[in-house]
């Protein structure tokens, strides 16, 4: 065992930078879904989405955010299936509709990594809550594989394609 084995093995928890308020373009860097190890929300189901911001109107292109969502919080499951179908351009409904759903998700979260590398467009507002306070809500909207080079990238197998919509 090597003196630094306990980083080698180390889990991240993403960055601390998360997703402001504006009109953004994020490169999908990791997506994660498993239980929380932070001591305020241990076993608490979370799915964890990385980005580097390739485009915005109020966060500094280059550097990495990430969308943190979890299963305590209102709108869980609805939020993640949300972002899933909006990188893939397809509607929630038919999203659920698609025989291949398990699969779809396990490819996104799983060690396949699906979205690593694809763009996608995320339009942040603040809404009040019933509490008084503010949530940051987000859409979510494909990039096209054909829109890519408007990035100076190539699109990844996968991206979805204005042909096919």
């Amino acid at each position: 065992m090597g003196i630094f084995d306990k980083f080698k093995n180390a889990e991240t928890m993403g960055t601390r930078q998360y997703i402001e308020e504006g009109i953004h373009v994020f490169e999908i860097r990791r997506v994660e879904q498993g239980m929380s190890k932070n001591p305020k929300s241990r076993g608490v189901e979370k799915t964890v989405v990385e980005f580097s911001i390739v485009e915005s109107d109020s966060m500094k292109a280059g550097i990495s955010c990430s969308l943190v969502e979890m299963e305590t919080l209102q709108g869980y499951a609805g939020n993640v299936l949300s972002f899933v179908a909006g990188v893939l351009g397809v509607s929630i409904d038919e999203l659920k509709a698609d025989d291949d759903f398990e699969n779809v998700f396990g490819a996104v979260v799983g060690s396949d990594q699906l979205f690593t590398g694809m763009l996608v467009k995320c339009i942040a507002q603040k809404v009040p809550t019933k509490k008084g306070g503010e949530y940051t809500a987000k859409s979510w909207l494909p990039v096209h594989a054909e829109d890519y080079a408007k990035y100076d990238r190539e699109a990844p197998s996968g991206a979805p394609s204005k042909l096919a919509a």
